[in-house]
């Protein structure tokens, strides 16, 4: 158990979100605010709450939780200051409702111990069912600081009738990621045929939309002669719907990726990414990569309107020749849809560096 500082004082943070499941693009928030913390005050103590607590323990050198562990829990935060949820897209009811429970009722149990909630870089929504927007907007109200990464996010706190925590429109965390360097991106793609554009497709396993569209959309940008199409994979459920379009496309399939700074690297040396993954989207823009976002999920058309990215919402009755006319015209004719401009890149990425203000008003009256 933690002890209160020398004062008699609560100190220190617990960390939630969804981490200990490989997901690069979570796994890089959570290491990205232990550094930004550590580096603000290294003798702060911080703790995780993690699907692999012994595997976030080893990588981060942190105590780390189970996420069941309720009474280890509750014990913790007696004597820790705040409860941060450290990025992603926790509040939402699309993935399942359960999801939405367990995170509010983490809230809550802060709360009930004595504890203060920043909600870092957070996105939010969608929210669609009437239990949902209940709990969701309990628990929310109960937060004392959210940075939000996208209007959309502004916009559904809005319609959940969130009012009490002070609110800041930030943006991703991970856009203050430095871009890896030209020569680690030659390394990873080696001696590589350069007669050819790379695209990158980064699918997503979605209720919605048949295995058969994603390989018919993945062939259509194959037939281009021009074109070399490689699958990337962000999100280990991905997989196994990766691997199998990949075989009946006739495109490879790149290995998945170590951590960010190997997906980096792989983003890096395309011409075009699309992806239905976020972070997928966010790695291309850091690395200065175009991007077309397929999007299953309001998160990523948050994302691309405020980068100015094109994007297309994925449906089951989609003419996918013109969905990949306009992916094409992207990679040849960018002028043509939506350009993300540097200028449009820095603003975001000053936005994003926000995030690291506030975190140094959570910890710095200690």
């Amino acid at each position: 158990m933690p002890a209160k500082n020398a004062t008699g004082v609560k100190d220190g943070v617990v960390v939630f979100g969804y981490y200990g499941h490989g997901n690069l693009g979570d796994e890089t928030n959570l290491r990205q605010l232990i550094s930004e913390l550590r580096t603000l005050d290294p003798l702060l103590p911080i703790a995780v709450i993690s699907g692999n607590p012994e595997q976030t323990a080893v990588r981060y050198s942190v105590p780390a939780f189970g996420r069941l562990a309720l009474g280890q829990l509750q014990s913790h935060f007696r004597n820790m200051k705040w409860l941060i949820g450290g990025g992603g897209n926790l509040f939402q009811d699309r993935s399942s409702l359960r999801s939405l429970v367990y995170y509010s009722g983490l809230v809550q149990l802060a709360k009930y111990c004595g504890m203060k909630i920043f909600l870092y870089g957070q996105g939010i929504g969608p929210v669609r069912s009437r239990v949902g927007q209940s709990i969701a907007r309990s628990a929310l109200n109960q937060a004392d600081l959210i940075s939000l990464r996208d209007k959309l996010s502004w916009l559904a706190l809005a319609d959940l009738g969130v009012t009490r925590p002070e609110v800041h429109w930030t943006a991703d965390p991970l856009l203050m990621m430095n871009p890896i360097s030209k020569t680690a991106v030659r390394r990873f793609w080696g001696e590589t045929p350069d007669h050819c554009s790379r695209v990158g497709v980064v699918l997503r396993r979605e209720r919605v939309i048949p295995i058969r569209a994603w390989i018919d959309l993945v062939r259509s940008l194959r037939k281009e002669n021009r074109v070399a199409v490689y699958l990337i994979i962000t999100e280990p459920s991905d997989f196994q719907l990766a691997a199998t379009v990949a075989e009946a496309a006739g495109v490879m399939l790149l290995p998945p990726a170590a951590d960010w700074e190997e997906l980096q690297a792989a983003i890096g040396g395309l011409d075009l990414v699309v992806s239905a993954r976020l972070h997928g989207l966010v790695a291309g823009v850091v690395q200065g990569v175009e991007g077309f976002g397929l999007s299953c999920d309001p998160k990523i058309e948050g994302f691309c309107l405020q980068l100015n990215l094109p994007f297309q919402q994925m449906q089951k009755a989609l003419d996918l020749e013109v969905l990949s006319g306009r992916i094409l015209r992207q990679l040849y004719q960018p002028d043509l849809e939506e350009t993300c401009t540097q200028a449009k890149v820095s603003f975001w990425q000053n936005r994003a560096r926000e995030n690291r203000v506030l975190l140094k008003k959570v910890i710095a009256p200690r």
